[in-house]
């Protein structure tokens, strides 16, 4: 009788280990509902070449598409956190009280990996380099940001996370740059500290229909905008939110929870197919609203975008990274953009900076170069720039350009990836004897013309320092500083020191940039 009942059970281990194998003939995972994408089948050659990767992506393949992966996961996911109260995904954090996190927070919660001083002046820089352009159209703008769940309601993370930090976050360092820059901010984390009320939900990484309508009146609040407040607008209070972590970690037995729905009629419809608030690009049209809105956005933008819609006569919303700012301001013509990031994601305004044409240097671009050299014998220049009168009028000063420390940027010039109607130059300057606040300038000169242009360059972060810069260049643009073809642009990398513009690099541009 022992020797059967050991028999069966080791039948039903083998049967339980084989199962998923062969269940993948008729049942192959295909979907997940954590938030990446399923790795995809190995390719025996790659680009030509043996692929010396291959067995190791089978077994990540096999991980993601065995048969069952749903029920198997969503059984350990139960038995992980009901007894050990710990997570099986290490997409996400098991708190207390039945609260889930985003386990992307975790730097932002205790503090850790903050970003130094130039990375926290590159993020303010690049903001402020998008509101120069977008009011330069005549449009209004805001930037706000949406706090991570754990930075207004920590005190349910799991004790496994750690304590939080008592040191300045990401988001307290970049305040009082946003500020100086003179950026039009619209702080959401003072807004949600003021309230009792507990506006995100348990089990989802995001605030409630409560939290985005708080969200929605302190962006119009400070924009000095009269809109609808939903203050006397009927609220549901029903028990059917499934939140995004929820579903992650129990992808067949994600429990719902509470959440608020506003009533009354919606006027607004979408003009764009998919009709659905995940879609990447969305645009609405209200029947009732007024004015136009571009705005940039992330999940969390879901639950803003139908009051948004519901004010504006028009609307347009983008999930892309990077913002095809441009492109779009042209097409659209919007009256008001608003950009908005979640905390934990602040570090993509370091490296992915919005595809717009560089920022002249106003009002006149123009660098007269000196017959004479200067004392030290580096080329100087004179370059025109806007000085502040008393009046409240433009004077031009002139600001001298000479030779700077030399560095190899190592400039390249490329077709975006983004938009091919642009050219992207980029390079680094390395961080030696640089101040955190450097600017960096780019200056091209070409025979086919008999003026200059300087440009303002995006500040970015790449693998060698965060004095990397990035300019993107319509196609024409370029062309017309070489419209013989004759292969005669160069460009000069200029910095900003002690008041003067100093020349620290310059390069020969591969010139057959004809659009």
């Amino acid at each position: 009788m022992k020797k059967k009942a050991v028999y069966f059970y080791l039948a039903l281990c083998l049967l339980l280990c084989i199962l998923p194998v062969a269940g993948m003939a008729v049942y192959q995972t295909d979907e997940t509902t954590e938030n990446r994408k399923l790795a995809a089948v190995p390719l025996v050659m790659k680009e030509g070449h043996l692929n010396t990767d291959y067995f190791e992506e089978c077994g990540a393949w096999f991980e993601d598409h065995f048969s069952f992966r749903k029920e198997l996961v969503t059984v350990d996911a139960l038995i992980q956190s009901r007894l050990f109260s710990v997570s099986n995904v290490d997409t996400v954090m098991t708190g207390t009280d039945g609260w889930l996190y985003y386990t992307d927070t975790l730097d932002d919660y205790l503090r850790t990996n903050t970003m130094n001083p130039r990375q926290v002046f590159n993020v303010a820089n690049n903001v402020s380099l998008l509101q120069r352009y977008v009011t330069e159209q005549g449009a209004v703008f805001a930037f706000t940001v949406a706090p991570n769940k754990n930075s207004l309601y920590g005190e349910h993370m799991p004790w496994y996370a750690g304590r939080a930090g008592e040191s300045a976050k990401n988001i307290d360092l970049i305040e009082p740059e946003l500020a100086r820059a003179g950026i039009s901010y619209v702080d959401l984390f003072s807004a949600f500290e003021r309230t009792d009320e507990t506006l995100y939900l348990k089990r989802d990484s995001h605030w409630n229909e409560k939290g985005a309508v708080l969200a929605y009146n302190t962006i119009f609040d400070d924009l000095l905008m009269e809109h609808k407040t939903y203050e006397t607008v009927d609220v549901l209070r029903e028990k059917r939110e499934i939140g995004d972590l929820n579903r992650m970690l129990y992808p067949l037995a994600a429990e719902p929870e509470w959440n608020f729905y506003y009533q009354g009629e919606r006027h607004w419809d979408y003009t764009t197919e998919p009709k659905d608030v995940e879609a990447a690009w969305i645009q609405t049209a209200c029947k009732t609203g007024t004015g136009s809105l571009l705005m940039f956005r992330d999940s969390f933008g879901n639950t803003l975008l139908p009051l948004m819609a519901e004010h504006f006569a028009e609307a347009s919303f983008s999930k892309g990274v990077p913002y095809l700012m441009e492109s779009y301001m042209e097409q659209y013509r919007p009256e008001v953009v608003i950009v908005e990031k979640v905390e934990r994601n602040l570090d993509e305004y370091l490296s992915a900076p919005a595809v717009i044409e560089g920022l002249k240097i106003e009002p006149d671009q123009s660098v007269e170069r000196m017959s004479a050299e200067s004392k030290d014998g580096s080329e100087s220049a004179v370059m025109p720039v806007a000085d502040g009168a008393g009046d409240g009028t433009k004077e031009q000063s002139a600001v001298v350009i000479t030779e700077g420390q030399p560095k190899n940027t190592q400039m390249k010039l490329e077709e975006s990836q983004e938009d091919m109607n642009y050219f992207l130059l980029s390079g680094d300057l390395g961080d030696s004897g640089l101040a955190d606040d450097t600017q960096i300038f780019v200056r091209l000169r070409g025979q086919s013309r008999d003026e200059d242009e300087t440009y303002e360059a995006f500040t970015v972060s790449t693998e060698q320092s965060d004095y990397g810069f990035a300019l993107y260049l319509k196609k024409d643009t370029l062309a017309a500083f070489d419209s013989e073809n004759a292969g005669t642009i160069t460009a000069d990398v200029l910095i900003m020191k002690d008041g003067a513009f100093q020349i620290v690099d310059t390069g020969e541009l591969d010139a057959q940039v004809q659009p």
